[in-house]
């Protein structure tokens, strides 16, 4: 590379490139139907809640609201890290640029905003129906909400920027860390909801603009003050991590080694559980499934996070959706599971049949999936018993789903994956 500017024009290809491979592999066919599911079910469950709280009383709502909704943004808010491209081998080669690295780090930086835009924007649009009832933001229009919080996404970022300098208050934050600039964006934003008209728009026009006028000063002092260049390098690798450890959730990642650990409490599961189909398939699929943190904790995440939808959720039609749909992201982030050991010396040693495989699977699947239903059965009976009438037929809707998935859909699927041995 002849210069800064070429250098972090092929780090961000390789980005870009890493972006690509990876997206290719997470939103395949399955996960695309599955996300198009959630997205209807977002937007139905968005527009009931919507149209609920618009029947109520606001005086009653208006704390509850405003902390969930100034939550919900101030989440989003932390999420996102700086992009620097700079890495530890560059203090050998390129440590010499000097300042040559200030644009270049500048760019970079305010380059990585385009993202956190789409994301702040959307989410502050779809919050800002539930502030309008409850604050004064009523009298004013989501675009210049989603300005302000867009400047202060803009300070957030310059502030990171100049924390790679000893200037100041830039360093006291670096000290402090970003989630500091995330809990004092909610805390400020989270009064402004509870103040008057008028007061409330000063609220935050008034951090951001003193929060500018440092950065004027700073920008113009920027080049007295010595830039840390292995902080720079540690919040890089930090921001690389990051992104492999999300990516890791959805597609194996070979940067990043699949923990595996034991579970004392299962143990005394494993055991009784294995007497029910003597077969080794099955015993190791129990074991995995207890032991590898890849495995152990889909299902029990599904369930948590569909039995949490369920509470909130009054149509009938929604509830059988809700129950199906978790079966389904079930079943396909553990369907992998059936080849996990087929390359094992142990397997290619002795041999096996391949129905039995199955069939170990499909006795695993069982417990799993009862494991759910039961659960969500409980939700609904304990939270919809104005539903009773409709559970009758929702439950055995979602057991025949369960049994479909099992004894017909997971034979598919091996004999479309099968691996030659």
């Amino acid at each position: 590379m002849t210069s800064l500017e070429e250098l972090g024009k092929a780090r961000f290809k390789y980005f870009i490139d890493q972006v690509g491979k990876y997206s290719r592999l997470i939103i395949n066919d399955h996960f695309s139907v599955i996300l198009m599911v959630l997205l209807a079910f977002g937007a139905i469950y968005y527009r009931d809640l919507l149209g609920h709280l618009q029947t109520l009383q606001a005086s009653s709502l208006r704390l509850p609201v405003i902390i969930v909704a100034t939550g919900l943004i101030g989440g989003l808010f932390q999420m996102g890290h700086p992009m620097w491209f700079t890495k530890q081998a560059d203090r050998s080669y390129l440590f010499a640029q000097g300042q040559k690295w200030h644009p270049y780090w500048f760019k970079w930086v305010m380059s990585s905003l385009f993202l956190p835009f789409i994301y702040l924007a959307l989410g502050s649009f779809l919050v800002y129906p539930f502030l309008k009832l409850v604050s004064p933001w009523v009298h004013y229009p989501v675009w210049l909400f989603i300005a302000l919080v867009w400047l202060m996404k803009v300070a957030d970022y310059l502030m990171v920027y100049l924390s790679a300098f000893d200037l100041g208050l830039a360093y006291q934050s670096r000290q402090l860390g970003r989630s500091a600039y995330s809990i004092i964006f909610t805390i400020i934003l989270f009064i402004s909801c509870l103040l008057p008209k008028t007061w409330d728009l000063g609220m935050l026009i008034l951090p951001v603009a003193i929060t500018f006028i440092y950065f004027l000063w700073a920008f113009q002092n920027i080049n007295y003050y010595p830039m840390q260049f292995d902080y720079v390098v540690a919040l890089e690798a930090k921001r690389q991590a990051t992104f492999y450890r999300w990516v890791s959730i959805f597609a194996d990642v070979p940067t990043r080694t699949p923990s595996i650990r034991r579970l004392p409490w299962m143990d005394y599961l494993i055991q009784p559980l294995s007497k029910l189909y003597p077969n080794r398939f099955y015993y190791l699929y129990l074991r995995l499934l207890v032991r590898n943190s890849a495995y152990a904790s889909i299902w029990l995440k599904i369930l948590i996070f569909i039995a949490f939808l369920l509470l909130f959720t009054n149509s009938s039609y929604l509830l059988l959706g809700l129950g199906i749909l978790g079966s389904l992201m079930t079943i396909i982030q553990l369907l992998p599971l059936i080849h996990t050991y087929d390359y094992h010396p142990f397997q290619r040693i002795y041999p096996h049949h391949q129905k039995r495989q199955v069939q170990a699977f499909q006795i695993t699947m069982l417990l799993i999936f009862g494991s759910q239903l039961l659960a969500y059965s409980l939700v609904l009976c304990l939270s919809h018993l104005d539903h009773l009438a409709s559970l009758w037929w929702i439950i055995p809707v979602w057991l025949l789903v369960d049994l479909a998935l099992i004894y017909f859909y997971v034979p598919w699927w091996y004999q479309k994956n099968q691996t030659s041995i």
